[in-house]
């Protein structure tokens, strides 16, 4: 049985799911800087951030606060890099996955710093499909749906 986060990623439409596996790369790619200590941090940064995310999923579902776990880890992360960015040497690999890092957390830190807050303005519904399935009567078209989708669906 999978996690409820990997259950809720994996039902997630495919450019959503394209993102989240984006992020995971660009992190997971610090293990091939590790002589830089930007690097070292990231990955200090990214295993906790996950641990922090499948524990909130167990206890909370696949909600919207599951980004108060890239806001606390990665908060400090983006501010740190974006300090260091003119140390950043373009001609570099290292610093050319850096400049990507910066761009990519903080561009997830918009999409969670809006989850978050429309959780604490009362969105608080799982989005894992199994977990927002209505009763209805069945409708064939809305049948033939990829599962996602069919959650959607008002009645």
């Amino acid at each position: 049985m999978q996690g409820v986060l990997m259950e809720g990623i994996m039902s997630m439409p495919l450019g959503w799911q394209a993102w989240v596996f984006w992020m995971m790369s660009v992190n997971t790619a610090s293990i091939f800087f590790l002589k830089h200590t930007e690097a070292r941090i990231c990955l200090a940064v990214w295993i906790p951030n996950g641990i922090t995310m499948m524990l909130l999923a167990e206890q909370m579902g696949y909600v919207r606060l599951l980004g108060l776990s890239h806001i606390v880890w990665w908060t400090p992360l983006v501010i740190y890099l974006f300090m260091r960015r003119k140390d950043f040497d373009l001609k570099t690999r290292v610093g050319k996955w850096l400049v990507v890092l910066l761009v990519t957390i903080s561009l997830s830190l918009v999409i969670d710093y809006i989850d978050v807050a429309r959780y604490i303005a009362g969105d608080r519904e799982d989005h894992r499909p199994e977990a927002t399935e209505q009763l209805e009567a069945p409708d064939v078209a809305y049948e033939t749906l990829p599962k996602f989708y069919r959650r959607s669906k008002t009645g």
